[in-house]
């Protein structure tokens, strides 16, 4: 066995190194163990566009052996990743480190890994690490509003993006379905019309104009003045039809400019009433052969200025000596004229009482006329008649109290609170039946009746002469079905055929009291004694 050995040594120191664990070192006793990996910072983060620098370290585990291990590195695409080197030997038991650079213009949070292997002996190993990158603060936009006609964006937002910083915005473009909608861009009021977007809405147009109108004024008693012009008020508002501004007149003014002006000739510059020399004077006078004729100067009359051609403002009318005597034909003040309860025709003349200084006038007789107020109390039309007594305009219409007016029985209609008929109260006895002594055309109940038509319909009158003179009564209208009893016989009241002989009775008289009787039929045919109805 010893001689086996020696033998084994030998070779092998001939030969070289067998290895007895196998193994890329090529010891004898190599302990195949994975490699650890390490990446400092496990995190960090950047800005887009820097770059990052980590290290990696390699461990060999292998306590007996070196190992020369490949490294590579896995990068998100859009990330750029180096190694310093891409092989690294390290001694049994030892570590070694590369450096690992990363670099982007992608912003987002991104892992990142780095393996070393020996493929030779089948070892290998890695570890991860995270890259956080973002946008530069210091370089972030104002994204302040974007104002244009046809686009308005608003309330701007910096977000950071792959390409950087971007302004996100609230967009309004300007179309037909948004006009007159207003919008704060800028620090301004934007008002969507036809056009596109505007700084300033009609609203902002709203003031007075000047409507081209313009002349010449001038103070009283003076042809030299200024030149007002006149302007209007517009009130703009937006069209959402037309996408452009409409407006409104709300008032109107006059401007003095300053600007000096004569009024043209022949403008009055001055009018002025003024009393007239022996103003007031009158009298009749006859003129054709009429004799109702007034003639009078008036106690006042107007007196007007002009403007010359040399804007002097001078007397041009005196109407007190262009129309000194004033004449008037009284007669023309003939005809019908209106009053408070009626008209009067009324006949005008002249009338002249010289012992004043103003000694005539014309004044008026009522000829004729209309009453059309019969109630009020007045003698409306002049002809000397008030109210009812003025049988021609009011016979048949309402007097006084609410009375009818009339001329006859025929003007009064209906019946009284005793259902006794309406007549008319005058003085012809022919056509009035009221008894009365007053005459004054009024429309008055009967104080009694004598026969049934004097009776509202449905009563019959207890002194209607189908009666014995010794059943009448005074004058009273009985309700249908009244019995009256007369030496043994009743009479029975019948709307239709007043009192009807019933036959014998001990009744004198009876009126029905909560319910009536209807005997009309009863004493058409047949005479029953009544004693029962007692």
């Amino acid at each position: 066995m010893a001689f086996l050995f020696g033998l084994f040594v030998f070779v092998g120191l001939v030969f070289g190194n067998p290895v007895i664990n196998g193994g890329g070192g090529g010891g004898s006793s190599c302990n195949l163990l994975n490699p650890s990996v390490s990446i400092s910072p496990s995190s960090q983060s950047i800005y887009r566009g820097d770059t990052a620098s980590y290290t990696v370290t390699a461990t060999n585990n292998d306590d007996s052996c070196a190992h020369t291990f490949d490294l590579s590195v896995s990068c998100p695409s859009g990330i750029s990743c180096s190694l310093s080197q891409s092989s690294i030997t390290v001694s049994a038991g030892s570590s070694a480190s590369v450096t690992l650079s990363v670099s982007t213009t992608n912003v987002g949070s991104f892992s990142l890994s780095v393996s070393a292997s020996d493929s030779a002996d089948g070892l290998s190993g890695s570890a991860s690490a995270t890259l956080v990158v973002d946008c530069d603060p210091t370089l972030m936009p104002s994204c302040d509003d974007v104002c244009t006609e046809a686009e308005l964006r608003v309330n701007g937002q910096a977000v950071c993006t792959d390409n950087g910083w971007v302004c996100q915005y609230d967009s309004f473009p300007c179309t037909s379905s948004s006009y007159c909608n207003v919008v704060s861009c800028g620090g301004l009021s934007y008002e969507c019309r036809s056009v596109g977007w505007l700084a300033f809405g009609c609203d902002g147009q709203d003031g007075w104009y000047d409507t081209g109108a313009s002349e010449c004024r001038a103070p009283a008693g003076s042809c030299v003045g200024t030149i007002y012009k006149e302007q209007e008020y517009r009130d703009y508002y937006c069209s959402t039809t037309t996408g452009s501004c409409g407006y409104t007149v709300t008032g109107t003014r006059w401007v003095d400019t300053g600007q000096s002006c004569n009024l043209p000739a022949g403008t009055v510059c001055q009018s002025l009433v003024q009393p007239c020399p022996d103003g007031g004077r009158s009298w009749c006078s006859v003129i054709n052969g009429n004799d109702n004729v007034l003639v009078y100067i008036p106690a006042e009359a107007q007196r007007v200025w002009r403007c010359d051609a040399n804007a002097n403002c001078v007397l041009s009318e005196d109407y007190c000596a262009d129309v000194y005597n004033v004449v008037e034909d009284c007669d023309d003040r003939d005809g019908t004229y209106t009053v408070p309860g009626g008209t009067q025709v009324r006949d005008y003349f002249c009338v002249e009482d010289c012992t004043q200084y103003n000694c005539a006038a014309c004044e008026y007789v009522v000829v004729g006329g209309t009453e059309t107020d019969c109630g009020d109390g007045v003698d409306n039309d002049g002809d000397g008649l008030t109210d009812c007594l003025d049988t021609l305009d009011c016979a048949g219409k309402p007097g006084p109290n609410g009375v009818t007016c009339c001329a006859s029985d025929a003007d009064c209609s209906g019946y009284g609170p005793n259902n006794l008929k309406l007549v008319c109260d005058c003085p012809d006895s022919t056509q009035c039946s009221y008894p009365g002594p007053l005459d004054d055309y009024t429309c008055k109940e009967l104080p009694s009746c004598r026969a049934n038509d004097e009776c509202a319909p449905g009563y019959c009158c207890d002194a209607d002469q189908s009666l014995p003179s010794g059943a009448r009564g005074s004058g009273t209208c009985k309700v249908e079905g009244t019995v009256v009893g007369y030496s043994g016989v009743s009479y029975l009241c019948d709307a239709v055929y007043g009192w009807s002989a019933l036959g014998p009775t001990n009744v004198s008289v009876a009126e029905p009291s909560g319910f009536v009787l209807d005997f009309r039929g009863l004493a058409r045919f047949v005479y029953w004694p009544l004693a029962l109805l007692g």
